[in-house]
């Protein structure tokens, strides 16, 4: 019954972030036309990592003292609302403001999301292979489909139909998911026990991965690359999808490669991986080595997603697991939140070549300290 569970998650996943994925990765150029210069770009960025981590804390504590299931099916009826206002807006902080609200309650909703994920089966390597799966599914498609819908749509187009597919999703959840958090187990709301040694060790980590992700997936900077280059916005959507769709390989080749035993030294090698072949990538012209490279650089994002959901989940009992991802989740937020401003400053300055070569700087700090992660001796079932 359990297993229906990571079925449901993974189908609605992989639906919204597919709606989701056919226009974000245009969200730059779209606040640049509602008049947002480079810093307004960057301070929205900051906004959204800031939103879309800093407010796991609350989800997580939620999660642990009310259930898995109201945390995920609440801020996903929210979200549909907050996507459809943001398709009627006019002026860029409009779409921040709206926006960073999407991601503050998507953050609500993570800690749930790993917990449910982790909770119903047994082996979490593979459970979390085939949640990532769907991630890599719907970001891989999402572009794709943009690419092909551009041609008749608009992105405000785009975006309303998102908040059709988020409300199908939130109605999924409603009447299908099962709770996995028994009423006895059920955690209060307090940080004891949270900060162990291990999870002091794997959140230092943590942090300076999130540094390295807002400036590269999760910040404005690919795209704002891709479009100096001369790229018009259906081209960038095609190679991104062509990036994204070799991680949906990956996905899939993860669920036979990844054991409990090589995590940490794959989670280490593809952070490495992704920040060294996007700095390489920002300094070639559009052509096959340059799509190569970004295609490895994505594909390496989908092992450090399973290797970093299976250890945070294992860091912690059941009954504060989701408190302890949310407070994991939230400092990573707050510390990484000011990544994309930075970034935006060096690249301003400097140039986007220093703004990459500041991620790789960023992962190999992260290695170092993942490096130093027990796992799986500390495994916690």
């Amino acid at each position: 019954m359990k297993r229906k569970n990571l079925f449901v998650i993974s189908g609605t996943v992989f639906l919204l972030l597919m709606s989701l994925s056919s226009w974000l990765y245009l969200l730059p150029l779209f606040l640049k036309q509602l008049r947002a210069n480079d810093r307004m770009v960057g301070v929205s960025y900051t906004l959204f990592t800031l939103g879309g981590t800093g407010f796991q804390i609350f989800g997580g504590f939620f999660a642990d003292r009310w259930g898995r299931k109201p945390a995920i099916v609440i801020p996903t009826y929210v979200a549909s609302f907050l996507i459809f206002s943001m398709s009627l807006a006019k002026v860029w902080w409009f779409v921040t403001l709206v926006y960073a609200l999407t991601a503050i309650f998507s953050s609500l909703q993570w800690p749930a999301f790993l917990s449910l994920v982790g909770e119903s089966c047994i082996d979490r390597e593979k459970a979390f292979s085939i949640f990532e799966l769907s991630v890599a599914g719907g970001f891989a498609t999402g572009p794709l489909v943009g690419f092909f819908l551009l041609k008749f749509l608009n992105i405000r187009e785009l975006m309303m139909l998102t908040a059709a597919i988020y409300l199908l999703s939130a109605l999924i959840r409603h009447f299908i998911l099962d709770e996995t958090l028994k009423m006895k187990k059920r955690g209060s709301l307090d940080f004891t026990g949270i900060f162990s040694r291990n999870v002091l060790i794997f959140l230092s980590g943590s942090i300076f991965l999130y540094l390295l992700f807002s400036i590269t997936i999760n910040g404005p900077f690919i795209t704002l690359h891709m479009k100096s280059l001369g790229l018009i916005e259906r081209r960038i959507n095609l190679l991104i999808s062509y990036s994204t769709l070799f991680s949906l390989l990956v996905s899939i080749a993860a669920t036979r490669i990844l054991k409990s035993e090589n995590l940490v030294r794959f989670f280490i090698t593809a952070m490495l991986v992704h920040s060294t072949t996007i700095f390489i990538w920002s300094h070639l012209m559009p052509g096959t080595l340059n799509t190569l490279l970004l295609m490895i650089s994505f594909g390496a994002v989908q092992l450090i997603f399973i290797a970093y959901n299976t250890i945070v989940t294992s860091l912690s009992p059941q009954s504060k697991r989701a408190s302890t991802i949310g407070t994991i989740g939230t400092i990573n937020g707050l510390v990484s939140s000011g990544g994309p401003y930075i970034g935006m400053l060096i690249k301003v300055s400097y140039g986007i070549h220093a703004t990459f070569m500041l991620g790789i700087l960023f992962s190999l700090i992260s290695s170092f300290f993942v490096s130093k992660i027990p796992y799986p001796n500390t495994t916690s079932r």
